[in-house]
């Protein structure tokens, strides 16, 4: 294994009492589930791990993955095919979901940390939304020297631009705080999920795209990781919230169409402090990148789209 093959994507799957809240509501199912069209969410879990085990990727991160019964569906069905599973990142109380991220890797995992944001609000203050870092054990063709690949997997506020900038800040150390100790040692380091944060928006009277103040935001937040999915398609839209093109999971009322998922390379250890000493990490090189809508026939499987990104050290 000379190239590894990531993929983030949003899976949509929620427990019963929280489509409670969506339409239509007071019923244990969501609107996607209905209809002509309908697409139970057993189905679309069935169909997902089918694509992802067709698709081949070395490292699957899924946000979303709530409901019980299709977290074990996927954990098995991935366990079977060779991977080393992080499944639940959090355990949820009486009141609160865990943080629905989930993490099949081809490479082993040494150890895995996870960290529950401090910083949330309405709907999303319902489950441990958090960050999951890994450390995996790269392949031996990437193995001139010592070398372990840092992963980091999240899922972002939904609603609200100052929390979800607070998590940023507290995602950020934590980024931070995982790499400070092996800062010499040569590893490299990714971050992957549903970050909420329009990347661009078109811009009359200029030439292609411009980035959104929130986007560039987060950028600084972070400290400037490569965006690899711009950084390998410069003119590609990347949208992988598409409420045109997949209504049948998207709510009517919302036609909007953006990138808000990413796969983000550090250079550099992220600092706070604009006078710290800068620490390099191992170059990750991108030869690859797309954007993922994984249909069952004319039907998209969730309400975002995956993005994949091919690496190389």
């Amino acid at each position: 294994m000379s190239e590894l093959r990531v993929l983030t994507y949003n899976v949509k799957f929620l427990p019963g009492h929280v489509k409670l809240g969506v339409p239509p509501k007071g019923q244990p199912w969501g609107f996607w589930e209905t209809g002509d069209q309908a697409t139970g969410d057993e189905v679309r879990a069935r169909a997902i791990l089918a694509a992802v085990l067709t698709g081949g990727w070395d490292v699957i991160c899924l946000q979303e993955v709530f409901e019980e019964s299709l977290r074990c569906l996927l954990a098995d069905g991935l366990r079977a095919a060779g991977y080393h599973l992080v499944e639940k990142a959090s355990d949820h109380d009486l009141l609160q979901e865990d943080s629905g991220l989930f993490v099949a890797s081809r490479l082993p995992v040494i150890f895995h940390r996870f960290a529950e944001y401090a910083a949330k609000e309405g709907s999303d203050a319902l489950a441990d939304k958090g960050v999951l870092g890994l450390c995996l054990e790269t392949p031996r063709a990437w193995r001139a020297e010592p070398h372990q690949l840092y992963l980091f997997a999240t899922h972002l506020q939904a609603v609200g631009d100052e929390t979800r900038r607070k998590q940023l800040r507290q995602l950020q150390r934590f980024i931070r705080a995982m790499l400070d100790p092996v800062r010499a040692k040569g590893v490299s380091a990714l971050l992957v999920g549903d970050m909420n944060v329009r990347a661009e928006e078109i811009c009359s009277g200029c030439r292609g795209l411009t980035t959104t103040g929130e986007y560039r935001a987060m950028m600084s937040i972070l400290d400037q990781p490569r965006d690899l999915f711009r950084e390998h398609l410069a003119q590609d839209p990347g949208h992988t919230w598409d409420g045109e093109g997949n209504a049948r999971m998207i709510r009517p009322n919302d036609r909007r169409s953006m990138r808000i998922d990413y796969a983000f390379a550090f250079d550099f250890v992220p600092e706070h402090d604009l006078h710290a000493e800068v620490s390099e990490l191992r170059t990750l090189r991108c030869t690859a990148a797309s954007v993922e809508a994984f249909r069952a026939g004319p039907i998209c499987l969730s309400d975002h789209y995956g993005v994949s990104v091919t690496l190389t050290p």
